[in-house]
């Protein structure tokens, strides 16, 4: 009897094992980031278990490959022109290409702390932001990083960099702005909302701020104030197109369990909004439901006119050609 107690045990670890690895087999990634330089060329950041992982496309985001994928997790992109480019990452990471993405080089960041965001303005400087008031500044070919400070010591999780040159920062509790690279600074905050992470930037004076819910100032960061949105569901990402058009992703998730346990539902949905009169009415445009896994739950968007992309968990990537009006499917290998 003992005997076959263990049998059935080891039978039913070897099957829990099998599960596992047939899931982890076929698992897809999940992209947390987007940018696209023309309306053909662009870049995806995806996260799998033992790996982060570069997308590239050339034909609008309908078919992806992978190009690079490294350790530890890489957070934010941005490319000059089709050739060359930088994304950061965890703990002081920088990565270099001047080859479209074939091949990167780590280059010295002179810290540790954890990067969450890259903004440049053609030419000009490039700028990094991260935690603990980490912010870098680089030449203006990118090869080169000094660390440069700010009259604060929170968590730096945006930056923008504006045509007229002026650079927003955006703190946890507060926003940064600099008429000079980042010579002198001007303080707005801190805020009562402590978990800024995203700018979303109209002009100089009318920025979009997340917290998982949407702010708006309309007075360059002196004021904040909520923007109702037709949910109170977790805003992810916001993007401006222009003086009135702004798009936002909303949704929900469940985690689960700690460890992902085979046949576990993890139902997830997002929509995607979109505002032509400055956020005062929201319409949708696209809503993706999920059940069972994480395949509704979009993390990042971007638009280049009106060709726009939105990615999220387990690969999902939608595309748009018509401003929103219909969406469809890339595919991530």
């Amino acid at each position: 009897m003992r005997k076959h107690l263990l049998f059935v045990a080891l039978m039913l670890l070897m099957a829990t094992l099998y599960s596992h690895a047939s899931d982890a087999s076929t698992m897809r990634p999940d992209l947390h980031k987007v940018f696209f330089l023309d309306v053909q060329h662009g870049y995806a950041l995806g996260s799998l278990p033992e790996a982060e992982i570069v997308f590239k496309t050339s034909d609008g985001g309908k078919s992806w490959v992978a190009v690079y994928q490294r350790k530890p997790a890489l957070i934010g992109i941005y490319f000059r022109n089709p050739d060359q480019g930088w994304i950061v990452g965890r703990e002081g990471s920088i990565l270099s290409t001047i080859d479209g993405g074939k091949t990167w080089s780590d280059l010295a960041s002179g810290t540790d702390q954890d990067l969450l965001a890259i903004a440049s303005n053609s030419d000009r400087e490039i700028f990094v932001v991260g935690r603990r008031g980490t912010f870098l500044k680089s030449d203006r070919n990118g090869k080169t990083w000094f660390k440069q400070a700010v009259p604060t010591v929170v968590d730096l999780t945006d930056v923008a960099l504006l045509p007229n040159g002026l650079l927003q920062v955006l703190g946890r509790d507060r926003l940064l702005t600099s008429a000079d690279f980042g010579t002198t600074w001007i303080t707005h905050g801190p805020y009562r909302w402590d978990t800024l992470f995203e700018l979303a930037v109209v002009n100089e004076k009318t920025i979009f701020l997340n917290s998982s819910a949407l702010l708006q100032t309309r007075d360059g960061g002196n004021t904040l104030h909520l923007v109702h949105l037709p949910s109170n569901e977790y805003v992810a990402r916001v993007w401006v197109t222009d003086v009135k058009t702004e798009y936002v992703i909303v949704g929900r998730v469940t985690t689960g369990s700690t460890i992902h346990l085979s046949g576990e539902k993890l139902p997830s949905h997002s929509s995607i909004l979109k505002t032509t009169d400055d956020g005062q009415t929201w319409r949708q445009l696209l809503h993706l439901q999920d059940k069972m896994t994480h395949s509704a739950w979009l993390k990042d968007i971007f638009f280049v006119g009106d060709h726009g992309w939105a990615v999220g968990d387990e690969g999902t990537i939608v595309y748009t050609e018509d401003a929103g009006k219909t969406w469809q499917r890339g595919r991530i290998p």
